[in-house]
């Protein structure tokens, strides 16, 4: 060993029996209070880097796009980016399940197509917190092991999302720390950039989950602040899904890594779900809204450049299940001007596409959506990432007729 390390983890390859199903599209059909019609990319020409790295990615079949979604609880529970990201990859290559966090050791809600347990109960740090008991990052989420000691697996359930190049991100306060391979003499040392640490490394054959450890008996406690799972032998979409309960664009902003994690993932495109738990506030401050809106934006491009942005508008709810609010048109209008003012931001207008002002009680009776009238079923957020995928694909496909022509 190179250095005596601080904390040592070790990655075991593990296997996975009996979980060998791909990801479930769902063909679930539209009812017709959805408006097909204006389901669509708004100010599509802002995406326009965007829209030639995806066709060359389908002409040449060779390269990676990342695209990174970030959103409330509607994305946390997992079934409409899910939806989404198994139609994107299926049409353009799968180049991995990407970014993912250990809810379940965190105690809260998890996609469906993984798992995670430790031996240990973890402290938890979430952005939607008013005081934050460490840093955030990236996932919006941060867990922090109760002793050095520690064991924390995660185990994939899809064989398409298998994986052999693994990605950590933490917090710690040494800029020190060595992960091992189990089995091998590799190692790998966490970045020792301020506040924003990550090791990276690629594993000798693909697997279905890791297990990671702390080997020696130390006072350092692990903070993990998410993984990211990709196939390095194939080419395509590697898709990023962020979500937390109760999130708004208030609470990423003040995440202290959240913004210099998320350059490392290397955004291509960056589509916002945010806007559903500040439309709930019957008082809220369209004024303040959009401000937080602006530094959410700054911070992206700080950090990110000029990446490509899709902001989604929330979808219709009722105020404490049966009052009918304006205000997630109003949230959707704020989104408009900020596209309006800028030349890398579209918006993705689900608001008017799932039928505008009082829909949410029909997606209600027809089962689509929840009691609460602000979630929505496992149908409902399928029909939602589907509806995602054709309005990218319908505006993406405009362009590569353009291009066609060109030719």
């Amino acid at each position: 060993m190179f250095f005596k390390p601080i904390l040592t983890l070790a990655f075991l390859i593990l296997t996975c029996n009996g979980f060998l199903n791909t990801q479930i599209i769902s063909n679930y059909s539209i009812p017709p209070y959805i408006n097909t019609e204006v389901n669509f990319i708004h100010y599509a020409d802002h995406l326009s880097p965007f829209w030639e790295k995806l066709y060359k990615l389908k002409k040449e079949k060779k390269g990676k796009l990342n695209i990174v979604h970030i959103g409330d609880s509607h994305l946390q529970a997992g079934y409409s980016s899910n939806e989404f990201r198994a139609l994107m990859q299926k049409e353009f290559g799968h180049a991995g399940r990407g970014l993912i966090f250990p809810y379940q050791v965190a105690k809260t809600n998890s996609p469906y197509d993984f798992s995670s347990k430790s031996n240990l109960e973890w402290q938890c740090s979430r952005n939607v917190q008013l005081q934050h008991n460490f840093p955030v990052g990236i996932c919006g989420y941060s867990i922090k092991s109760p002793s050095s000691l520690f064991s924390l697996d995660v185990e994939l359930r899809n064989r398409a999302d298998y994986f052999n190049k693994v990605t950590i991100f933490s917090n710690h306060e040494s800029s020190e720390m060595t992960f091992k391979l189990i089995g091998s003499n590799a190692y790998g040392t966490l970045d020792a950039s301020p506040h924003v640490h990550s090791g990276c490394f690629v594993l000798p054959e693909l697997c279905s989950g890791i297990k990671i450890q702390g080997r020696e008996q130390s006072e350092d406690q692990f903070i993990l602040q998410g993984i990211v799972l990709e196939n390095n032998e194939s080419n395509g979409i590697l898709y990023h899904g962020i979500g937390v309960n109760g999130a708004t664009y208030y609470s990423y902003n003040r995440s202290a890594d959240f913004a210099k994690q998320l350059a490392m993932l290397n955004p291509d495109l960056i589509i916002v779900s945010l806007g559903s738990n500040e439309a709930y506030d019957p008082g809220m401050s369209t004024a303040s809204i959009y401000k937080h809106m602006q530094n959410f934006i700054e911070q992206v491009k700080t950090n990110c450049g000029n990446t490509e942005i899709i902001v989604a508008t929330p979808p219709d709810l009722l105020y404490k299940s049966r009052y009918k609010t304006k205000n997630c048109y109003l949230v959707g209008e704020l989104m408009h001007d900020l596209a309006k003012n800028s030349d890398h931001i579209s918006v993705w207008d689900f608001y008017q596409v799932m039928g505008g002002f009082g829909s949410i009680t029909r997606w209600t009776e027809d089962q689509l959506a929840g009691r609460d009238k602000i979630h929505f079923t496992v149908k409902g957020y399928q029909l939602m990432g589907q509806l995602l995928y054709q309005a990218l694909m319908k505006s993406y496909l405009e362009f590569e007729k353009k291009q066609e022509y060109k030719q």
